[in-house]
């Protein structure tokens, strides 16, 4: 199986969005070309290609958008939105 058919597939499986990380940029960047030329714009356009760094950088987007509370206090709709740390 391909790496463009392993991608295929994930995004075909309904996955939002598919992540491709690798440690060098290089590779990334090789792995980039072979799926725009493989796949559909569409299906380039859920995928992300990300170093470790990213990766994180990404983990904790993910998780403060996931974390905006609105909840009612006395009275008061309060809504609260929180920011990954590389935001600030």
């Amino acid at each position: 199986m391909t790496l463009s058919a392993l991608h295929q597939k994930r995004l075909a499986a309904g996955f939002e969005t598919v992540l491709v990380i690798s440690p060098e940029k290089k590779n990334l960047a090789k792995i980039q070309r072979a799926v725009d030329a493989n796949l559909e714009k569409d299906q380039t356009g859920r995928m992300r290609f990300l170093t470790v760094e990213d990766f994180l950088n990404f983990l904790d987007e993910e998780e403060a958008r996931a974390a905006i509370t609105e909840q009612t206090v006395r009275g008061y709709k309060v809504k609260a939105k929180y920011r990954a740390l590389n935001e600030i």
